[in-house]
């Protein structure tokens, strides 16, 4: 019988065991989990600032015609538009990377929500609409119905230059474009 009680706390024991190891495994994924949210919203910053925001920040060219392009496609000539449409389309392109995230709930809602709001905020303006069919052509049909169904159901929502008046043209200021 002496035996049988040693057998009894070992398997007590060995259950202790397999209790602690999940614990610790359940701590780790959580650990893992809140690291992967943290460098996929790292992810989502980091992206648009180095491939977007300082290079716009730095090249006086494209953050000009950024801006003409913002308030008309008609400021810009043939070679400014295509150029347009790479700054809007990376912008598009963003979000998707964006809504990816926010499915695999890497990123908070608050953070989809105020990029969704920025995405939606370039295409309400005049250039920005005449420049989204292009660009809608070409992203995920998912993003696209995401934008396109932002801009039906809030249709007051501002502008990017309503937003951030420094990007009105300075034709625009004077009241003329």
């Amino acid at each position: 019988m002496h035996w049988d009680a040693i057998g009894a706390v070992g398997e007590i024991l060995g259950a202790l065991g397999v209790l602690v190891t999940l614990l610790y495994l359940a701590t780790q994924i959580r650990d893992n989990t809140r690291s992967l949210q943290a460098a996929s919203l790292q992810s989502v910053l980091d992206g648009p600032r180095d491939r977007y925001f300082l290079p716009m920040a730095t090249n006086r060219a494209n953050s000009e015609i950024f801006a003409r392009g913002l308030n008309s496609l008609e400021d810009l000539d043939d070679s400014e538009k295509r150029r347009f449409f790479f700054l809007m389309f990376e912008q598009f392109f963003q979000m998707q990377q964006v809504m990816h995230l926010r499915e695999r709930d890497l990123i908070p809602q608050v953070d989809y929500d105020a990029w969704l709001t920025y995405t939606v905020s370039l295409a309400r303006t005049p250039g920005g609409a005449a420049m989204w069919p292009h660009c809608e052509a070409v992203i995920t049909p998912t993003v696209a119905d995401i934008i396109n169904e932002q801009l039906d159901q809030h249709p007051d929502h501002p502008s990017f230059i309503q937003l951030v008046p420094l990007f009105r043209h300075s034709e625009s200021r004077d009241g003329a474009a």
